[in-house]
């Protein structure tokens, strides 16, 4: 039997011994090497679903504690420090100590609100870690795949709609504080009302954590190993050619 009009594959190349091959890469010698078989991703088990949305319901919260506060804090510090350089600039008065900057009085009192700004910054920090370790401890302990990323991919997913919820639930408590309040206290402040804001702020993110969680590792679960079978190559339109075994 003749075999020249089928050569062997010259080495190097990733045909094997009587495996098909279309017969235009029979006649050359050449064989491109198939694709790898990528088998179909892995479902999620009951404890890893479990386990990802209790991570969100718990993580998303002390986030975004964290996120508002340091926000708020920006925003402080961002308006008195306009006021301060406003009001420094304009005020050339002999008690100022020195003309157009240097007020005792605003420096006192840019020094007294110093101490709970950093406060309120190192606590907001402390929560946003608190928050990012328990996530990944919690899916890392479920065996979901990436577990940084998919906290990540969580807290990209429920930025907007977080930031909807918080604008709502400000929005709406100054609202009832300002029908309340009587018009003779004008500067009275209702902590309860904003503490029960806070709350159901609170549990709102619990909900769309949980889902954002459980999302996050459903989208990014790995797949399975690929079949221990060999590769079948898809035959060309015309004839297949197999190469003789030895």
């Amino acid at each position: 039997m003749t075999d020249a009009s089928l050569p062997v594959p010259s080495a190097g190349t990733s045909a094997s011994i009587g495996q098909a091959v279309p017969r235009e890469y029979a006649m050359s010698g050449e064989h491109v090497a198939p694709r790898a078989q990528i088998g179909p991703k892995i479902m999620l088990s009951s404890r890893q679903k479990r386990l990802a949305r209790i991570a969100g319901a718990l993580a998303l919260p002390l986030l975004t504690i964290g996120i508002d506060v340091i926000l708020g804090v920006l925003v402080f510090v961002g308006f008195w420090l306009i006021v301060v350089l406003l009001f420094s600039a304009f005020d050339d008065s002999p008690t100022s100590g020195q003309a157009g900057f240097g007020d005792l009085s605003t420096l006192t009192f840019v020094g007294v609100a110093a101490m709970p700004v950093i406060i309120g910054v190192a606590a907001a920090i402390l929560l946003g870690i608190t928050g990012f370790l328990l996530s990944w401890l919690l899916l890392r302990r479920a065996r979901v795949r990436r577990p940084a990323a998919v906290t990540w991919a969580g807290i990209g997913v429920c930025f907007v709609p977080q930031l909807a919820v918080v604008s709502v639930a400000y929005s709406l408590s100054n609202t009832v504080v300002a029908t309340l309040v009587s018009p003779g206290n004008a500067g009275e402040v209702r902590w309860e009302i904003y503490a029960a804001a806070a709350a159901l702020t609170a549990i709102v993110s619990a909900v769309i954590g949980a889902f954002a969680w459980w999302w996050m590792a459903h989208a990014l679960r790995g797949r399975s190993l690929p079949s221990a079978m060999p590769p079948t190559l898809t035959p060309d339109a015309e004839a297949t050619a197999t190469l003789p075994r030895a």
